[in-house]
């Protein structure tokens, strides 16, 4: 369908039919979208903002408006070294985003894990295949993906390049915003975590060797997309409580995803 007039639409997130549109406005954005039933021929001049059956009336021009099975979802993707606090930050990140879901990288780990040592040539073929088997099956039913799918990862510049890749591909064919947001802290912040008395009882394959964690972070760099991710920021967490942390990546997740 293409038109090109000033079109009165009614706006409301909790419908199912999704639009993208074009045009002249600045960028094109996801709408969720319910067009005017007949029965209704709004004036602009007096019903602009106005709320109609609990939905705001915008008034805007359109251009070519083309229908999409975009999801309209936002995948968050945290990340960075053993014991910077990911799962921890994206946990807390839930009580926010009730209607957010979390998927710990070691719930793949562990499955991996559970079948093979991870020395063993076929660890990492398992594992990616556990990882696409998720992104497949969710790209195959887009309206059972939560509007908020939260990811942990730890991924180098180096070897993690694929895998990072996945995350950008499930984005694009999804019509999901990706969000990348990379966690940092000092050595020493790092090492104090790493030990902390309820990571080394958490008794499944998360890392508490001192030693490995200096040698990754010497020789290794966390991946970043740049501006092939919708968005992304580094956060250096050194000082900070997980409150602080999480009140600053809830803020900046509202400025783009408009979720309150």
């Amino acid at each position: 369908m293409n038109v090109n007039v000033t079109s009165v639409l009614v706006f409301d997130q909790a419908q199912m039919n999704r639009f993208i549109f074009g045009s002249d406005l600045a960028t094109q954005r996801l709408f969720h979208l319910r067009r005017l039933g007949a029965a209704f021929d709004p004036d602009p001049a007096v019903h602009a903002g106005r709320q109609v059956e609990g939905c705001e009336i915008w008034v805007i021009k359109v251009q070519g408006v083309v229908e999409t099975s975009s999801t309209g979802s936002t995948i968050v993707l945290l990340s960075g070294f053993p014991g910077v606090g990911k799962k921890t930050v994206a946990q807390s990140l839930l009580r926010s985003f009730p209607e957010a879901r979390l998927f710990d990288n070691h719930l793949l780990i562990d499955a991996t894990a559970a079948v093979l040592d991870r020395e063993d040539e076929a660890y990492q073929s398992l594992r990616q295949a556990f990882r696409s088997a998720l992104f497949s099956t969710l790209s195959s039913y887009p309206s059972s993906i939560p509007p908020i799918l939260l990811f942990t990862e730890c991924q180098s510049t180096k070897s993690g390049a694929q895998v990072m890749n996945e995350y950008l591909e499930f984005a694009s064919s999804t019509h999901s915003r990706l969000i990348s947001i990379i966690l940092e802290c000092s050595m020493a912040e790092n090492v104090k975590r790493l030990i902390a008395e309820d990571r080394m009882k958490a008794g499944n394959t998360k890392l508490t060797d001192i030693e490995v964690l200096k040698y990754m972070k010497d020789n290794y760099s966390i991946h970043r997309y740049g501006d092939r991710a919708d968005k992304e920021w580094v956060i250096d967490t050194s000082g900070e409580s997980v409150e602080d942390v999480v009140n600053d990546i809830r803020m900046k997740l509202i400025s783009v995803t408009d979720t309150t």
